[in-house]
């Protein structure tokens, strides 16, 4: 059995953390869509262009994953925290991440993206 190393687990985290700011900008969106902004069209453009950056960088990632026999699947989340669960090469390892600090990781990772698109 192996055990999973330290930079697999950074990647673990990187994706699950790439596929909430995803599932968020997704959100907005779809709720910027169906309101009345004057010039909607400027920040779904803005969305739109930040999450090709991060599934650009979540494809990176899933390819690391793939080279390594990674994979992880997202399970209970119990209103504080949220087990997701690892695997390599056939070992299995449940990891709970706090909820708050998946909301404030998220939002971090928001902000870098969203930066980034003013360079």
């Amino acid at each position: 059995m192996h055990a999973i190393l330290e930079s697999d687990r950074k990647i673990i985290s990187q994706s699950v953390y790439l596929a909430l700011v995803l599932a968020v900008l997704e959100y907005d969106r779809k709720k910027i869509e169906d309101t009345s902004f004057k010039i909607k069209n400027v920040y779904v453009n803005l969305i739109e262009h930040t999450m090709q950056k991060v599934q650009s960088d979540l494809k990176k990632i899933k390819k690391d994953m793939q080279r390594n026999q990674l994979h992880v699947q997202r399970g209970h989340n119990d209103g504080i925290s949220t087990e997701y669960n690892f695997y390599y090469k056939g070992a299995h390892e449940p990891h709970r991440f706090d909820n708050t600090s998946l909301k404030s990781n998220t939002q971090k990772l928001l902000i870098y993206y969203l930066m980034r698109n003013t360079e």
